[in-house]
């Protein structure tokens, strides 16, 4: 009996000694690794914004091959998730959702089966050697002694695999990069005559870099209005561009309709009118591929004489979020002529 005494006094002591202990702990847990990749900034974002492309870098994809992955909401942007479910005990099961997306930052919820949702998100910082990724993690353990204790493993734990991830990160958009800087073949361009049709059309401002995301979001209050009106899309989406630099971009988002809807908010009905154009079919991703067929475009307009008489529109006939293969996805450019 003494001696069960003994190792009863000695576990409470040890019980009591963690409670102390941990109320000199904090219950915040923060861990952040960095690394300046040698790509553009679009092309990075693009590669944590669109949630699919995880497969491609993301250190915890890699750990157990039969991990059952369900995607969910859109293809990219606030919304995009995926929930996992492994039997493996280091992977366990659980859910990721971005939670806010644009700019230069991107921000994810984090939860874990059983545990204490975790907030992580991705800094963007421009350098001259390339872009400054910052990954980081921030999670409140509670008061939980045990899981304050825990906390304090966290950045040896988690910390390796942000490093990984990161490295996975710079190799697959520097190879992005490459593929995208790699020598645009020429557009198949003509004169034609563009019929006029009838669209519902959002303003917008935004940079470059958040096009996408911007145009996501407008296409979604464009459609609540033509829902709302008993309109239906009559084509492939669009954007028209009034003013376009890196820095600011001024363009209406647009949406075909099959008959002539009523200005409603912040979307606007009208007639995008019959005129005559310059057309060029291009194929491939939507960043410097898509800008120099906009300058074949140019080209071609002055070499046939003609002027440009209003502002470009772009069509988005290729959906990437259903192909993979950039090479296959079709915009036509269109500018109007005189």
């Amino acid at each position: 009996m003494k001696a069960l005494k003994k190792i009863l006094i000695g576990v409470l002591a040890f019980v009591l000694l963690i409670v102390i202990f941990s109320l000199f702990l904090s219950r915040k847990v923060y861990v952040e690794r960095s690394l300046v990749i040698k790509a553009p900034k679009e092309i990075i974002f693009a590669q944590i914004n669109t949630i699919r492309n995880w497969e491609k870098w993301s250190p915890w994809h890699r750990l157990d091959p039969k991990m059952q992955l369900t995607y969910f909401g859109p293809e990219s942007g606030a919304g995009a998730g995926y929930s996992w479910k492994s039997d493996q005990k280091n992977v366990g099961s659980g859910k990721l959702t971005i939670s806010a997306s644009g700019g230069d930052s991107i921000l994810n919820l984090m939860e874990f089966g059983g545990q204490s949702p975790a907030l992580a998100g991705y800094r963007f910082t421009k350098q001259d050697s390339g872009v400054k990724v910052t990954w980081y993690l921030q999670s409140d353990m509670g008061m939980n002694p045990i899981g304050k204790i825990f906390g304090l493993f966290m950045d040896k734990m988690i910390g390796p695999d942000f490093e990984k991830g990161l490295r996975n990160l710079d190799s697959v958009s520097q190879s992005e990069a490459k593929k995208t800087n790699a020598a645009p073949a020429p557009c198949k361009i003509e004169m034609g005559s563009w019929e006029g049709m009838q669209i519902l059309m959002a303003h917008r401002v935004c940079k470059a870099d958040s096009i996408g995301f911007v145009l996501g979001s407008a296409y979604g209050e464009i459609g609540m209005v033509a829902k709302k009106q008993g309109l239906k899309q009559a084509g492939s989406v669009m954007a028209i561009y009034n003013n376009f630099t890196m820095e600011k971009v001024d363009f209406e988002a647009a949406v075909p309709v099959d008959k002539a809807g009523k200005s409603e908010g912040g979307v606007t009905a009208k007639e995008l009118s019959k005129c005559d154009v310059a057309v060029a079919d291009y194929y491939g991703p939507y960043n410097e591929g898509m800008h120099a067929a906009h300058q074949q475009l140019h080209d071609f307009i002055k070499a046939q004489g003609k002027e440009i008489a209003g502002a470009p529109w772009e069509v988005y006939v290729g959906d990437p979020g259903i192909e993979k293969d950039w090479s296959k996805i079709l915009t036509k450019i269109y500018y109007p002529i005189k």
